[in-house]
């Protein structure tokens, strides 16, 4: 039976980002574990994981258009789920490099539907509340990402790699049957396609300023393991804090929403991202102790909470026929800002030192803090 009660839905749809979400960190979770059982050299290693994020990247602004010229929401969401879960059947049997490669690429492309998609929904459904719901959502993307890694973890330690791939998409489809089942179909095909409405300074300024913040935390990301690894940590010290960083950021998912419906979201925002920053360049520079904890701690919070404002503040600013063009693009070029930053870094690394690399992720959390101040004289 399909549901058209708000709660119910949101709830169904928290539960899809879970497992969406928590599928990203499944196998960078295993891939050490693969790399060793398969002989992959550390190029090899590189490859698999690149071709997840770039099919990720590349798969939003299709999905989006998609999504407005066709409709069918639901079954596009229902597609993305069995796609990445057939996807780590396909890493899970594999026995040499290319098919894990295909496996990645898979994955990577069921994971790209979801959000242009969900958030095309979720933003027209709620009109009152809308940070309230969206940022509830978020919460089960964090869920998933701090659970997923610790399971994926465990249970290799028991059972294997492999057999431990073959467990996700066990979930994923039990999940995406409990969505098919009660979730009724949102076509919101609205109006005429044009996507030059898209082509405005505000909907610009904020891809800049949320591609400059993308690029702060996907170098803090990249180089945070690093960084830990230098200075002695074991990898269970690593997770750990990965895993307070996400968990915590179930708090600012949901502070954020909240936040969004409330105050001023470019002021928000401008405040937001200078503290998420700073926090993050701290853990970096200063990966011990007391500072250290604290550090995650704000940055886990402030990190999170940005998110659910950038996307209200986007659906506001963007015509309702479009929002799925509009967040594919938005999220296509989140991943292109993203992964310029673990370039920069790396460069500045080797020719000068890991200081002047991390302040690449003070630099771009404050100049996208800045960037959002544009819309001010919008």
């Amino acid at each position: 039976m399909s549901t058209d009660d708000d709660n119910t839905f949101l709830a169904i749809m928290t539960l899809v980002h879970m497992v969406n979400d928590g599928f990203e960190m499944v196998l960078p979770t295993l891939l050490p574990m693969v790399a060793i059982s398969l002989d992959l050299s550390y190029s090899q290693i590189g490859i698999v994981s690149g071709a997840m994020v770039l099919s990720m990247g590349l798969g939003q602004a299709i999905v989006g258009v998609w999504a407005d010229l066709v409709g069918h929401k639901k079954l596009m969401i229902i597609f993305g789920v069995v796609f990445s879960s057939l996807g780590y059947i396909a890493l899970g049997i594999s026995h040499g490099y290319y098919l894990l490669l295909i496996g990645s690429a898979m994955v990577g492309f069921g994971l790209s539907i979801y959000h242009p998609v969900s958030m095309t929904i979720i933003t027209s459904r709620f009109h009152e509340a809308r940070g309230r719901a969206v940022g509830i959502h978020g919460c089960g993307g964090n869920t998933g990402m701090f659970l997923f890694p610790l399971i994926a973890g465990v249970l290799a330690d028991i059972i294997g790699w492999r057999e431990t791939l073959f467990i996700f998409p066990v979930i994923g489809i039990v999940i995406i049957t409990i969505y098919a089942a009660t979730v009724r179909d949102d076509n919101l095909k609205m109006g005429e396609f044009e996507p030059r409405k898209l082509m405005v300074p505000a909907l610009a300024i904020i891809i800049l300023s949320i591609g400059l913040f993308n690029m702060a935390t996907r170098g803090f990301f990249t180089y945070f393991p690093v960084e830990l690894k230098a200075i002695g940590h074991s990898s269970s010290i690593t997770g750990a804090y990965f895993s307070f960083f996400f968990g915590i950021g179930i708090l600012g998912q949901y502070l954020g929403g909240c936040l969004s419906d409330r105050y001023d979201k470019v002021k928000a925002l401008f405040l937001l991202l200078i503290v998420a920053g700073i926090s993050m360049y701290t853990a970096l520079q200063y990966p011990t102790g007391v500072a250290l904890f604290l550090s995650i701690l704000v940055a886990g919070i402030s990190v999170n909470m940005v998110w659910p404002i950038f996307f209200v503040l986007y659906a506001d600013k963007t015509p309702p026929a479009l929002r799925g063009t509009g967040f594919g693009v938005f999220f296509s070029t989140n991943y292109i800002f993203a992964a310029g930053s673990p370039v920069i870094m790396g460069q500045l690394g080797t020719a000068y030192s890991i200081s002047a690399a991390n302040l690449v992720v003070l630099a771009t959390g404050v100049m996208g803090s800045f960037a959002i101040l544009l819309l001010r004289k919008r």
